[in-house]
């Protein structure tokens, strides 16, 4: 069970006083099944830094954070499987505690028609969940776990190193978010953690229309990224393990008719993990699948948004229009950073996104480790300057631990080759891109992939 203990408590809530009294709704899984002595030890942890000291000639100049958002309600729901209550008042209640005010605003910095990112509908004609909460939306735990984020973010960047000041200053920040609540108020979580809750702040937030977001693989505009949702035999590139163990699962349930027209991992590890992040029981019948759901997911989901198991020349192609807009906005991040002065560059750029958003991105940076990416998980892009030379250099840090590219001899990159790379996956028209027609590809318009539920389709402009 170590691979969802460590997605439910890496970064655990402020105090232990704190998950002790949410131990009432938040904790049974853990009380009933680990102990209760158990919950109270690990959910104070954080996670420690695992980086280098720079040479000391190198010094900080910017970093580029994406963050997954915190903990959410499910978005679906498992055949032959009884539901739990997901009861607003339990769920939500005291969000505000852990938010930074905001406002939104367009990419060109103009303001939105309304202040309310999108909307989560209600999903495929469902009724809203068992309990009156609706799906895909951040938790109260999930607002406390990003807040912790912020946390840990503001002890390295603030009080380590100075790299910005503990009083909020726009003029150091830049932040952006898919245009959804559950980003957006992870966001304003993150915030409100690095700057202590200062009040009377409201932060800009920049979002984008859903059809021509860049920051998730959007397979409503484009027609390649369908291509890959529409794979009639997608189930056929799951390991032979997880493929029995989805087998073995829809036996479990009984499932009479075909086990993957109507269920796979994405779906079962969409709920089961939901309701693990707040304490919710999952069903007996799962409870020793959960590692095998978890790494069936990822067998899943990788091929998908990655290309992984194309060759090598379409996978790229793949990767291109997958995350290769994303890159463009790191490399224009980065080269920004590099040409101002001190004084003027964005010292802290912040992006709240999705699992689907850092999974690819490790992916073509080659440090994937099959770990599907968590809830409050980040990728970090930091920037130095060698005071002496003047020549920067980019290190990346997953989930708070430096990752060296294959391809390198250090974890400090030259910008020069780091640009290189992430160029590599940025497509020269992003329009041609996704209208390629990829031969090893096969296509269906029959049959719709588990990951589109991954970020909804029916989540709709207010």
């Amino acid at each position: 069970m170590a691979k969802f203990n460590r997605t439910l408590l890496k970064y655990g809530w402020p105090t232990a006083a704190a998950a002790v009294a949410a131990c009432s709704f938040g904790c049974y899984y853990f009380s009933q099944h680990l102990g209760l002595e158990w919950t109270k030890t690990h959910a104070s942890t954080r996670p420690r830094w695992a980086v280098t000291d720079p040479d000391k000639n190198l010094k900080l100049k910017s970093v580029i954070v994406f963050l997954r958002h915190g903990a959410r309600t499910p978005m679906n729901a498992i055949p032959n499987v009884p539901e739990v209550d997901w009861i607003p008042e339990k769920l939500f209640s005291g969000l505000d505690e852990y938010m930074m005010d905001f406002k939104l605003l367009n990419l060109d910095g103009t303001d939105r028609v309304t202040n309310k990112p999108v909307r989560t509908s209600v999903r495929h004609g469902n009724p809203p969940l068992q309990g009156g909460a609706v799906g895909g939306m951040l938790t109260v735990q999930g607002a406390r776990q990003v807040y912790n984020v912020g946390e840990i973010l503001r002890q390295r960047y603030v009080d380590d190193l100075g790299l910005i000041s503990g009083t909020y200053n726009i003029d150091d920040l830049y932040m952006r978010s898919t245009n959804m609540p559950r980003t957006v108020n992870s966001l304003r979580a993150l915030l409100a953690g690095m700057f202590a809750r200062q009040k009377s702040i409201t932060a800009p937030i920049h979002v984008s229309n859903i059809h021509d977001e860049t920051l998730f693989p959007n397979w409503y505009s484009c027609e390649l990224m369908k291509q890959l949702w529409f794979q009639p035999t997608f189930y056929k590139l799951l390991p032979k393990d997880s493929a029995a163990t989805l087998d073995r699962i829809c036996d479990k349930l009984d499932i009479s008719e075909s086990c993957y027209e109507v269920l796979n991992f994405v779906r079962l590890r969409d709920v089961i993990f939901a309701r693990l992040a707040v304490g919710l029981p999952i069903p007996d019948v799962l409870k020793d699948e959960v590692d095998a759901i978890y790494k069936g997911g990822v067998d899943e989901i990788t091929p998908c948004i990655t290309g992984s198991h194309l060759p090598k020349d379409d996978m790229t192609k793949v990767l291109q229009v997958s995350i290769g807009l994303t890159f463009k906005e790191v490399s224009n991040d980065l080269e920004k950073a590099m040409k101002e002065s001190d004084k003027r560059c964005k010292k802290l750029l912040l992006y709240s996104v999705h699992d689907t958003t850092l999974l690819p991105q490790l992916v073509a940076l080659d440090i994937f480790d099959r770990t599907w990416p968590d809830f409050g998980s980040t990728i970090l892009y930091e920037l130095y300057v060698d005071e002496k030379t003047k020549q920067h250099y980019v290190r990346v840090i997953y989930d708070f631990k430096e990752r060296q590219l294959p391809s390198q001899k250090s974890v400090f990159v030259p910008y020069e080759k780091f640009q290189s790379i992430l160029k590599s996956f940025i497509p020269r028209d992003i329009g041609v891109a996704c209208d390629e027609k990829i031969k090893s590809l096969k296509t269906t318009k029959h049959l719709t992939h588990p990951a589109t539920v991954l970020i909804s389709g029916d989540e709709e402009e207010d």
